[in-house]
């Protein structure tokens, strides 16, 4: 049986595959077990009221984003729920206040970053940064 370790928010932490006496000792405090005779995948899946659920995608992300490599020019991403983990390019990873991300840079190439956030899916953003001249 598999066992989805989550917290409060629906967030699967992690799957443990173990015989039942064991299974207690896979939970710190604050976690929950919910245990499944399906196959548990914490990137696709949450639980919500105690259900295994199927993770949705942000409907309001976009894919892709253009803009001039001039630092004047902004990307603006809108509607990242507080809380969101925002993983850079560069291996920054930041959590979401609910405010806008902001992204500019005066070097022309692609960059991208990663939103993730329960009850969705990971959404990977392209930003290409063209030259301004």
């Amino acid at each position: 049986m598999n066992h989805a370790i989550y917290n409060s928010s629906g967030t699967i932490l992690r799957v443990v595959t173990c015989p039942e006496s064991m299974v207690l000792m896979q939970v710190k405090a604050g976690e929950f077990i919910l245990s499944s005779q399906a196959t548990v995948n914490a990137d696709n899946s949450w639980v919500s009221d105690g259900v295994l659920t199927d993770k949705s995608s942000f409907p309001f992300l976009p894919n892709y984003i253009e803009i001039s490599a001039d630092l004047e020019d902004t990307a603006v991403i809108s509607n990242v729920p507080a809380g969101s983990v925002i993983n850079w390019f560069d291996g920054v990873s930041e959590t979401s206040d609910g405010t806008d991300i902001e992204f500019s840079v005066d070097l022309p190439g692609k960059y991208w970053l990663t939103i993730s956030s329960t009850p969705y899916l990971i959404k990977e953003i392209t930003i290409e940064a063209i030259s301004a001249t």
